[in-house]
């Protein structure tokens, strides 16, 4: 869609009856005001919410260019410029008490293609984004760390995502800030064999 100031934007249903409260207060809380303009923060901003009966629809820059290719085909110095980024991502939710619980390639996004990738050593590097707080929880500052637990249900059958090692046992509270530690070790593994092989 068009904004009215004249840039490309994406319109994405993010609450709708009673699903995506968590998802919507989330946003709300990472992605707007204050938090929005922090240079540690790689949340995708919220523009703007449209309310129409009991949907909310959410209004975010046209950012469409997903991190995964550079992994695949990309010069070790866009690699590396990269992975600092999503460590920043990870870390600046985690201080607000967000856990992302869906940290792979698809919900990490670039503003352009690495000038590297098209033209020899690049002069600016692109901003990466973290989007999809789907799956993410929230949790009060007042509640003690060891109580900031998740059950394996944020992550059904139908989520294309491997499983840590505790979200197996059904039923079973455990820590969401680990398990991102472990989603985002994962991308670490297949950067580590890219840098192998562009190396």
């Amino acid at each position: 869609a068009r904004h009215s100031l004249g840039f490309n934007v994406v319109i994405c249903a993010v609450f709708a009856g009673r699903q995506g409260t968590s998802e919507l207060e989330i946003l709300q809380k990472l992605a707007t005001r204050e938090h929005a303009l922090q240079s540690a923060n790689h949340v995708l901003a919220m523009f703007q919410e449209i309310v129409l009966n009991d949907v909310v629809f959410g209004i975010f820059p046209y950012v469409t260019v997903c991190a995964e290719p550079v992994f695949g085909r990309g010069r070790v110095h866009d690699m590396i410029n990269i992975i600092p980024q999503t460590f920043e991502a990870m870390a600046y939710i985690h201080k607000c008490l967000v856990a992302h619980q869906d940290l792979f390639f698809d919900n990490f996004l670039r503003e352009y293609i690495p000038s590297a990738l098209v033209k020899g050593a690049p002069v600016l590097f692109p901003c990466v984004y973290l989007i999809d707080f789907e799956t993410a929880v929230s949790f009060p500052a007042e509640l003690r760390p060891e109580d900031r637990l998740a059950l394996e249900h944020y992550f059904g059958n139908n989520l294309k995502c491997p499983l840590a090692p505790e979200q197996k046992n059904k039923g079973i509270l455990f820590n969401p800030f680990a398990l991102d530690v472990w989603q985002l070790a994962k991308i670490m593994i297949v950067f580590s064999i890219c840098v192998l092989a562009t190396d």
